[in-house]
């Protein structure tokens, strides 16, 4: 009963997000035009994804049962704490998808020093890192058996620079962040609750800059989650907010006095979306 509800919130939201959204010909901002031809219009396969597919066999064949403590917002699809690694790369690992879209989003910013507030299997740090492979990298997981996996993944693909943090995301925030000066890039995806995820962002918003973008996982997995979105779309810093239906970027490009707020889709999903169309 609770994935079928779930399904049908997700499904309702996918086809709201469906009419809401704009494609690469009816956008009007050089820099959203440049960000969709570079992260959602780009269709090149990068070594990355091949490697994160074997990775995913590996896991897919793993039924060594992992201890997920109650920590951040309750599964939509799973109860009780143990659950099978091959289950977990199916559910809650980062899709091939968003995978991808990350690895394009880092490969286009080139960021300099990047921060994962929830590493799960270690996936989306491999697919993030691997496009930015002269960044920092410190991603955080709540989870103890969690984080060793996701250091033995990202020796696998053989990304030693990767920190792997197992600590709580408010205590890893206060500890890290002033280390890092300059935070160039923040992928939040993990305690799925209102109130945390915008705390999350208010403790990282000191060390934004021009070129910054924080990306919010998950902003449309359910009714707390999309409240939260909205907040963080009218934040005050916020120039720019992107909902791509997975995930959400948040940009803060202090030279653009008036916001911009789209939801944007690949054109090949909406061919007649051209122009004013």
């Amino acid at each position: 009963m609770r994935r079928f509800v779930f399904l049908l919130h997700y499904t309702w939201q996918w086809l709201a997000y469906y009419c809401r959204a704009k494609t690469i010909y009816n956008l009007q901002s050089p820099f959203l035009t440049e960000l969709a031809q570079a992260v959602v219009e780009d269709r090149r396969r990068f070594y990355a994804f091949e490697l994160v597919r074997g990775l995913r066999q590996i896991f897919a064949k793993d039924a060594t049962p992992v201890t997920i403590q109650d920590i951040g917002a309750p599964s939509k699809v799973w109860s009780g704490s143990r659950r099978p690694i091959s289950d977990i790369a199916k559910y809650n690992a980062i899709s091939p998808a968003t995978g991808e879209m990350l690895f394009r989003l880092a490969n286009w910013l080139k960021p300099a020093t990047m921060l994962e507030l929830g590493t799960s299997l270690g996936l989306s740090a491999v697919y993030q890192s691997a496009a930015a492979s002269q960044a920092r990298f410190v991603t955080v997981e709540g989870h103890a058996e969690l984080a060793a996996i996701a250091r033995r993944t990202l020796g696998l693909a053989q990304l030693p620079q990767v920190e792997v943090l197992h600590a709580s995301f408010s205590h890893a925030l206060a500890t890290y962040l002033p280390s890092f000066q300059r935070l160039d890039y923040l992928f939040i995806d993990g305690d799925h609750r209102y109130e945390p995820t915008i705390e999350y962002v208010w403790q990282c918003l000191p060390y934004a800059h021009e070129n910054s973008v924080f990306v919010i996982a998950d902003i449309h997995w359910s009714a707390e989650m999309n409240r939260a979105w909205r907040h963080l779309q009218a934040l005050q810093e916020v120039s720019h907010s992107v909902d791509l239906f997975d995930i959400g970027l948040l940009f803060f490009r202090n030279g653009h006095l008036e916001k911009t707020h789209c939801s944007l889709i690949r054109y090949r999903h909406k061919p007649w979306r051209v122009g004013v169309f």
